[in-house]
């Protein structure tokens, strides 16, 4: 996939693998529970951010929300420690 907007973006992903992937069956590699590390590689992504959090936790995830903030406001992720 390629990234054809002229505007940066920015991916985090996830590898924490709970989610419905593990109900409907093993995911192959790194995943979220419902996506594959691979599958967030996108051509022209200005920047991935890989963080040990579930897919559906994203949503309530402090760090992800900071995160999301920091890319938005200077295109960039902050620092991870």
């Amino acid at each position: 996939t390629c990234w054809p907007r002229p505007e940066a973006l920015g991916v985090i992903a996830g590898t924490l693998p709970l989610g419905l992937g593990r109900v409907l069956g093993r995911l192959p590699g790194m995943n979220d529970g419902v996506v594959c590390l691979d599958e967030t590689e996108v051509e022209g992504m200005a920047e991935r951010l890989v963080l040990r959090v579930g897919h559906s936790a994203m949503l309530i995830s402090a760090t992800v929300a900071a995160q999301t903030s920091a890319f938005l406001s200077h295109g960039k992720f902050a620092p991870t420690h």
